[in-house]
């Protein structure tokens, strides 16, 4: 018995004395190598957080926090001309919380890769990045080049993008400045998309968010399959789509298509043409019509509201389908007009409430219609 006490004692010891020595070894250990502005630094470890921030300094500092003293002596840092490569397999010693921090030269390009953990850069970049993490966020400032970033399953936030910008996350959402470059996709299978402006098109897509964007200065997709579709001024033809929210957009010059299974849309200030349509909904739009141009407006169980300037040239046909009891029906749904009506009739065959209006002259066309409600077409004040 004596003895058993004795060595469960030394084996106490013997462990705190470990836990001692790992503690210690695991504290940050700061390695430097010369790279001058315009390089290169790849990354690519098993596990821990990517930290990146910038001093005028042609050099590069590394800092690798939680790894054991076996482990310090397994990361692989390798130069080969103006590009440092940085490798790191896990060791069964380190802590629970690795982080490799970088201090970089201002200018520089990145391509980092990490299984498990965040990718974060605290200061602007001048160069391209390439981000990819199985497991964590990826955060940068303000970037002068091409940026793209991949997280299976965290959140993407951006400042101000000025190359081109490809994103995506299997799990977060996604916020993102002002883009200013070509070639812009953004999508993620489960958050919101928000970006503040873009100067060119942009792709946006998730399958279970809303999408939120400002300024757009070129053609634009912007479509989810669970949330709100959101977007102002925008200077090209856009396509909305949702599946199960309302659509909104103020300020189009040019084409917009807009659908939704089940919800809302509205529109102001638009100008150009349209071909919107929502399973279930209430419809209202401000249109400029396009010269020559061909809108489509229809809603299948809901309201339209339709507003036009009075000096458009343009032919509006509008048109009520009635469901149930034709006698009663057409006497309950309207089409209400503050311009003077070309034509009407109620058509007992296909049981429609169908108006015409010509006015100036007519030129571009404008097709209204809905299932069972009403619709109400007014002038611009």
């Amino acid at each position: 018995m004596k003895k058993i006490k004795l060595l469960s004692l030394a084996l106490l010891i013997l462990a705190a004395a470990v836990g001692s020595v790992t503690a210690k070894d695991n504290e940050g250990k700061s390695k430097s190598f010369k790279i001058a502005k315009g390089g290169t630094l790849i990354v690519e470890v098993q596990r821990g957080n990517i930290m990146v921030q910038t001093s005028d300094k042609d050099e590069i500092q590394l800092d690798a926090v939680g790894i054991s003293s076996e482990g310090q002596e397994n990361i692989e840092a390798t130069v080969s001309g103006n590009k440092l490569t940085v490798r790191y397999n896990q060791s069964e010693f380190d802590s629970d919380e690795v982080s490799f921090n970088f201090i970089v030269p201002t200018k520089l390009n990145f391509d980092l890769k990490t299984n498990s953990g965040d990718i974060k850069f605290k200061n602007n970049i001048d160069g391209n990045i390439f981000a990819d993490t199985y497991g964590g966020n990826i955060l940068t400032k303000n970037v002068a080049g091409n940026l793209k970033a991949e997280t299976k399953g965290g959140d993407i936030v951006l400042g101000d993008i000025s190359g081109g910008c490809n994103v995506n996350t299997y799990g977060g959402d996604i916020s993102i400045g002002a883009l200013t470059g070509n070639d812009t996709k953004i999508s993620t299978s489960g958050g919101d998309i928000k970006i503040k402006k873009s100067t060119t098109g942009v792709s946006a897509k998730t399958y279970g968010g809303d999408i939120i964007v400002g300024d757009l200065g070129g053609d634009s997709e912007l479509v989810t399959s669970g949330g709100d579709v959101i977007a102002a001024n925008v200077i090209g033809n856009i396509r909305m789509e949702t599946y199960g929210g309302d659509l909104k957009l103020d300020g189009a010059k040019g084409s917009v298509r807009a659908k939704t299974s089940g919800g809302n849309i509205e529109m102001k200030n638009i100008e150009g043409s349209v071909d919107i349509k929502t399973m279930s909904g209430s419809i209202s739009i401000e249109l400029n019509p396009a010269r020559n141009s061909t809108s489509r407006i229809s809603t299948n169980a809901g309201s339209i509201e339709l507003t036009v300037p009075s000096s458009a040239k343009t032919t509006i046909d509008a048109r009520i389908y009635v469901l149930g009891w034709w006698k009663e029906a057409k006497d309950t749904y309207k089409i209400n007009s503050e311009f003077e009506v070309t034509t009407e009739d109620f058509d007992a065959e296909d049981k429609s409430i169908k108006s015409n209006y010509v006015l100036n002259g007519g030129g571009s066309a404008i097709h209204l219609k809905t299932t069972n409600d009403d619709i109400t077409i007014r002038k611009s004040k």
